[in-house]
């Protein structure tokens, strides 16, 4: 009887079917997890939402409450999908501002589970997540998925989007370009930069995939085709303009004259090289730059890679570059990757010089498709640990979790513009002493109109307008009589003074100290404005 069972238990094991590899391993989950927590506890501690994420605010109000006319009305003349995902995450929560931080966080932690993929494509396990960890860690994708900003939402279905494409390249199912371009699309609804995925797989397809290449492109583009009728249609729905609301008139104009920028700042230094009051040495140095502003906007956009990328982290990148140049002649994998990071890295170098303004969050999409740099120079060190120091593989990988540790936690321990504070509590002081469920009028210099309006309104479902320049006080009259006669005439409830911002022209702040027209609220300081004093507007 023993003989018999063992036996059957020897039978059972032998026709048992293999174990499916897992790609999401325990070790993988815990990271992934490590990922969203360490974003929902930056989001949890950044104290103010940043100035583009009130206006993408104020548009997902418009869109909950049907004000469609307002999407474009309110400092942003164009339409993302990120304030409809506001929108609908507002619906669940009831609060506009953690709503608008969530779906950041959602997406940014997503954004890992396509990028693990990648990486396992050309990575063994270890190596890939130990890379993963990385990218989980990497401070400026932290940051960005607890701000209120397009950027989690564009990588989310960028990363995704490149994830099928790359598995089409091995498995050549169509559906596969269908959705990848389905994502692409969504990703250039989001940031229309993140259009260089599409153009970059477009490329690829007509140069380097051999079988069957225009069937496979009559696949990509097909959504593509469609996405355009959509949205031709929904925007003569609405009464929108195409042009204005998804920034066809911009797109056309940098693509015209992506130069034109360049010349007009050559002809600018030469102009102000040759003005007399223009100082000797300066002007000996401004005609020396005119000849070198390709090189400034490249040692810029280097600066720009290296924070982004992390300056600990760099040295994973740079030690991949030899593995990823060997599988560059073979591995169509790699060639897609290499391809999207190089148009990125050209698009952002036309946008410096077209601009000079680049933010890190830029050079998100360029990071994910250079990812496998980090991997294949992850593994390289790994294996340089285990030779060099005689180190068993876990005694190695345990070394390189604490190096990554070590180097990615203290950063993201930091919370964002904790000095800023004070305007939320400005902007709560006022929403303290007026009806919550009115609008209120608050008269601020430009620079902080959007926060203290914003916040003073907190519970308003509609109807004002973060940073409207009626209420920036550089408009209204230079005369103390006057000053109070215009606040009146534009519903004016509130007025703060700050120190730095108030123009040399305009009266003296003890005018409205003195004045009986204005009662003191309260008086805060700040850096930037200064000494700032709250004042009520008496009727």
């Amino acid at each position: 009887m023993n003989a018999f069972t063992r036996f059957r238990q020897i039978e059972r094991i032998m026709t048992q079917p293999e174990p499916t590899p897992r790609l999401f391993s325990p070790a993988c989950l815990l990271i992934l997890l490590a990922g969203v927590a360490i974003r929902l506890f930056m989001a949890m501690n950044t104290v103010i939402v940043n100035p583009d994420g009130i206006l993408y605010i104020h548009q997902a109000r418009s869109i909950y409450h049907g004000h469609w006319q307002d999407l474009t009305s309110c400092g942003l003349t164009f339409i993302s999908g990120y304030p409809f995902l506001i929108a609908g995450m507002y619906a669940i929560l009831s609060d506009w501002i953690w709503s608008a931080r969530l779906v950041s966080v959602l997406l940014g932690s997503l954004t890992l589970i396509p990028l693990y993929g990648i990486l396992r494509r050309f990575l063994d396990e270890i190596p890939g997540l130990l890379c993963l960890l990385v990218l989980a860690l990497t401070p400026v994708l932290v940051s960005n998925s607890a701000e209120v900003v397009r950027e989690p939402m564009m990588w989310c279905f960028g990363v995704t989007g490149l994830y099928l494409i790359l598995r089409f390249l091995e498995f050549r199912q169509n559906w596969q370009p269908v959705i990848a371009c389905v994502c692409f699309i969504l990703a250039s609804w989001a940031r229309v930069e993140a259009g260089l995925l599409i153009l970059s797989t477009i490329v690829y397809l007509l140069i380097w995939y051999k079988p069957n290449r225009f069937q496979a492109l009559f696949w990509f583009v097909l959504p593509g085709l469609v996405a355009v009728l959509i949205v031709m249609a929904s925007a003569w729905g609405l009464g929108l303009s195409v042009q204005q609301s998804f920034r066809g008139n911009e797109i056309a104009e940098k693509c015209l004259t992506p130069m034109m920028p360049y010349e007009s700042l050559r002809t600018e230094l030469r102009h102000v090289a040759q003005n007399m009051n223009t100082p000797p040495l300066l002007a000996r140095f401004l005609p020396e730059v005119r000849n070198f502003i390709w090189l400034v906007a490249l040692g810029t956009l280097i600066n720009r890679i290296m924070e982004a990328f992390f300056y600990p982290f760099v040295i994973f990148y740079l030690a991949g570059l030899n593995r990823a140049k060997k599988r560059f002649r073979d591995d169509p994998g790699i060639i897609y990757l290499i391809l999207v990071s190089v148009m990125g890295l050209v698009l952002l170098y036309v946008h410096t010089l077209q601009t000079w303004m680049i933010y890190y969050r830029f050079l998100g999409m360029v990071l994910f498709s250079s990812a496998v740099l980090a991997g294949f120079g992850i593994d390289r060190i790994l294996g340089y640990l285990k030779t060099r120091f005689h180190l068993t593989p876990k005694q190695a990988m345990t070394v390189m979790i604490l190096i990554i540790l070590a180097a990615g936690i203290p950063k993201n321990l930091k919370p964002p513009d904790s000095d800023k504070a004070v305007f939320v509590e400005i902007g709560r002081t006022i929403s303290e002493h007026h009806p919550q469920d009115e609008i209120t009028a608050v008269a601020t210099s430009r620079h902080t109109q959007q926060w203290i309006s914003f916040y003073a309104n907190p519970l308003v479902s509609i109807g004002s307008c973060p940073g409207d320049e009626t209420f920036q006080w550089e408009r209204f009259p230079n005369h103390p009589l006057y000053f109070y006669i215009y606040s009146r005439q534009q519903q004016v409830k509130f007025v703060l003074w700050e120190e730095r911002n108030w123009p040399d022209r305009f009266f003296p702040v003890d005018e409205l100290v003195n004045s009986r027209f204005f009662q003191i609220i309260g008086t805060w300081h700040h850096p930037d404005t200064g000494k700032m004093i709250l004042f009520e507007v008496k009727k």
